[in-house]
């Protein structure tokens, strides 16, 4: 006789087994994660390490104390400093070489527009002589070897007359307003063996002091190589009382 199975069993059974694909129905996907291939680490599940304490950057200073510099030692601050004054004082070297110059007034031919002992500053950058500049100028083939001051009458091309009498100075044909001659009540000295009018040559200058009848200028020795203009006045800083342009 066959035995019958237990129902009980046979329901069990039923519940356990797996149950059978419709037909066209795709099979479920596995939701577990796979494990990772042989040979090829699981980074995602590897633990980081701390960095080393060496190599951990320092925190940023908090507190009271966290704007307080290290304080400098004595000598470097003296060394600062005086690395910063040899910058400037070349730098004040270079610019009063090729730039600027200092020039001190010796003697009364410019009274007074410039008195004895003035300091100035001169410059030639970019400077071409025009009438009724102040200029510093050396005089070849003179007994002062110094270089004079004195002021441009005239240029090259134009033409000079003088009148002693009445210390009239024409530039062609032009009486010149000049209310910075020091003028006396007496006529103006002529010291010159030049006979007027004088037409400047090209390239030179015709000077005369403002004080003239204390002054040795063109009238003596005649027009001027331009290139013999070390520079024209632009400033008066010394003394203090009288200081600036001129």
């Amino acid at each position: 006789m066959t035995p019958t199975p237990d129902e009980n069993n046979i329901n069990d059974a039923a519940d356990n087994a797996e149950p059978t694909p419709e037909p066209g129905a795709q099979p479920a996907a596995d939701t577990q994660t796979p494990p990772a291939p042989k040979g090829e680490p699981d980074v995602f599940a590897r633990p980081v390490k701390a960095a080393p304490a060496a190599h951990r950057p320092e925190p940023a200073p908090s507190g009271p104390n966290a704007s307080r510099a290290i304080p400098k030692s004595a000598a470097s601050e003296v060394f600062d400093w005086l690395e910063t004054l040899t910058v400037v004082m070349a730098c004040v070297v270079l610019f009063f070489t090729f730039f600027f110059r200092i020039v001190t007034v010796d003697g009364e031919s410019m009274e007074h527009t410039l008195e004895n002992k003035d300091q100035l500053i001169i410059t030639n950058l970019f400077y071409t002589p025009t009438d009724g500049d102040i200029v510093v100028i050396h005089v070849p083939n003179f007994v002062e070897t110094a270089p004079l001051i004195k002021r441009v009458i005239a240029t090259g091309g134009q033409t000079v007359d003088i009148d002693y009498s009445t210390w009239t100075v024409t530039v062609d044909g032009k009486a010149l307003d000049e209310p910075y001659v020091n003028k006396v009540d007496a006529e103006m000295i002529s010291e010159s063996n030049l006979t007027f009018p004088l037409t400047v040559p090209e390239g030179y200058v015709f000077i005369m002091g403002d004080n003239r009848n204390n002054s040795t200028d063109s009238r003596t020795f005649g027009p001027v190589d331009a290139r013999y203009v070390y520079g024209h006045v632009l400033f008066r800083f010394f003394p203090f009382d009288r200081l600036g342009p001129v």
